[in-house]
């Protein structure tokens, strides 16, 4: 898999990454053997602990979630924004 930051945002003083992961050839397959597909994740900022959380965004249905902790609604909101027109506006289908 390669990944690739394609978008920063800053919502409430934090900085989110905007994530695209694709498969590095063609055909190339998962832990459990199936064919990987190209996908969208948010990596947010740190916590007052110092972890970062990671939101998997979901383009078929349109949402998404993170991966350990509550994030405000607005700013789940304005994440599902940006990455909608991102992959409405990439040449192949994300899943």
């Amino acid at each position: 898999m390669k990944t690739t930051i394609f978008k920063t945002r800053k919502f409430d003083g934090g900085t989110y990454e905007f994530n695209l992961h694709m498969p590095s050839y063609d055909g190339e397959k998962g832990v459990l053997g199936i064919e990987l597909t190209p996908y969208i994740t948010v990596t947010t900022p740190e916590n007052s602990f110092g972890y970062t959380d990671t939101f998997f965004y979901n383009h078929k249905e349109n949402s998404g979630y993170y991966s350990w902790r509550y994030h405000p609604r607005w700013i789940t909101k304005r994440i599902i924004e940006v990455c909608q027109k991102f992959a409405d506006s990439l040449p192949y289908s994300i899943d």
